[in-house]
């Protein structure tokens, strides 16, 4: 378990998903507001979540990684990537509790997928998401500066690459100072 510092200077964990995880996965998102799992899943329904889950909770494997965040023995986050058919990349996919969103959970995660990815081979994570999810591409354009986002007549697919640019760095070093002084 590692700690990590969201941006308003609260002390979140962060560790990978465990089997026992599924119960309070399915809590995280079935208390999610309607749009929040439309965003994610592109569509309602208990199937896609538990397929989710199901996913999300099978024994780990080299090219695959999924990390909660918990506060107060919760989870409020989870992230995940999984190498495609090309080794060099991986599909990432992330969810946020609705209380939780605009803390930097899903950044910190994501930056712990990539680094977790590179070690695997992995040079580029790739997400699909939907126009309307400004948060998700905010974040993206927080982590990789000046990666493209490709769009389509009804998804965007964010690149990421798992070795940071200058900016990258940059732009994490300044996302530290920022929560390390709201927790001072």
């Amino acid at each position: 378990m590692t700690d990590m510092l969201t941006i308003d200077g609260r002390i979140a964990q962060m560790r990978p998903v465990a089997p026992e995880d599924a119960d309070e996965l399915r809590a995280l998102y079935e208390t999610a507001s309607p749009e929040s799992v439309h965003l994610r899943f592109f569509a309602q329904g208990g199937l896609l979540i538990d397929r989710e889950i199901a996913r999300l909770c099978r024994t780990p494997e080299p090219g695959f990684h999924a990390l909660t965040a918990t506060f107060a023995d919760r989870i409020v986050g989870v992230a995940s990537c999984e190498r495609t058919r090309d080794p060099r990349h991986a599909e990432f996919a992330v969810f946020v509790a609705d209380d939780w969103q605009g803390h930097g959970i899903a950044t910190l995660l994501l930056e712990q997928l990539t680094a977790d990815a590179r070690r695997d081979g992995i040079t580029e994570l790739t997400g699909t998401v939907l126009p309307g999810n400004s948060r998700m591409t905010k974040v993206a354009a927080g982590l990789a500066p000046h990666a493209p986002i490709d769009h389509d007549h009804e998804t965007l697919t964010v690149h990421l690459p798992t070795e940071p640019s200058a900016d990258a760095l940059a732009a994490m070093e300044a996302r530290r100072r920022k929560a390390e002084e709201a927790g001072a």
